[in-house]
């Protein structure tokens, strides 16, 4: 059963750097928030230390950082 929940879309913004940012921002918020409620694990990028190549990883909502 699908519930309708206000959201923003964020292709709107797209000439509006700040605005799209924020909006983004709230946007993962909003998704870490109901993974660590029904501790689901999320996928996150890990890059190498040159910052050039990279994975994905499932982590726990619980080893993320609350800081976006």
């Amino acid at each position: 059963m699908a519930t309708n929940v206000p959201t923003t879309d964020i292709t709107k913004l797209m000439d509006e750097p700040d605005q799209f940012n924020n909006a983004l921002e709230q946007r993962l918020a909003e998704v870490i928030s109901i993974h660590r409620y029904l501790n689901l694990p999320v996928a996150t990028w890990q890059s190498d230390e040159e910052g050039k190549n990279g994975k994905v990883i499932w982590v726990q909502p619980a080893d993320l950082k609350n800081e976006l």
